[in-house]
């Protein structure tokens, strides 16, 4: 295996296009094998950008290996599909244990996935969160007051049956009185 390990920098902000932001999650990791085979690996995000992302693996991969990924963020549920390239390798230490960092550029990635994943870390989800609690208490509200709604419907359709049948009894007592008048005056005689 071919490892970029000299291409180690302290600071990768002067050649990053997006700045990474720390993010933990999981990653499950392809790439092709000789005899037209796939090998799967998982993987541990420890940052992401709309660029590219850093992994850490038990096992590495070569330099300019493409790769297709699919990560996801537990704690948002949030999930992205994509493919890339394996840009940087380094034997390095994760929780005490050996492991290798790998540097992945983002070739076709579903971004506006990436973009919701970093608004999550960033506050977006806690907003978003705060925006379902205030519906639940609004569905809440709702149910605790549609009792209310239901009496208060009844009352107002029934209120206007009423008045309706009233109306019609105003109307036939109208009818049955200029009955018995014109009754009254053809009889007088």
């Amino acid at each position: 295996m071919k490892y970029a390990t000299h291409l180690v920098r302290e600071d990768m902000s002067d050649i990053r296009r997006h700045q990474r932001i720390s993010l933990d999650g999981h990653v499950t990791i392809k790439t092709p094998v000789p005899g037209d085979r796939l090998r799967v690996m998982r993987a541990y995000l420890d940052d992401i950008s709309l660029g590219g992302a850093r992994l850490y693996a038990e096992d590495g991969i070569d330099v300019d290996t493409p790769v297709s990924m699919r990560v996801r963020v537990p704690w948002s549920g949030r999930v992205a599909r994509g493919t890339g390239w394996v840009r940087h390798v380094a034997l390095t230490r994760k929780a005490g244990q050996p492991c290798y960092a790998l540097g992945v550029e983002f070739l076709h990635m579903d971004r506006d996935r990436v973009r919701r994943m970093i608004n999550d870390k960033l506050g977006g989800g806690r907003l978003r969160f705060a925006a379902q609690r205030h519906r639940r208490r609004e569905i809440g509200l709702v149910l605790k007051l549609s009792p209310l709604l239901v009496i208060a419907t009844w009352l107002i359709v029934s209120g206007a049956f009423r008045a309706q049948g009233s109306m019609r009894e105003d109307q036939l007592f109208s009818r049955d009185l200029k009955k018995g008048v014109i009754h009254f005056l053809y009889n007088s005689d």
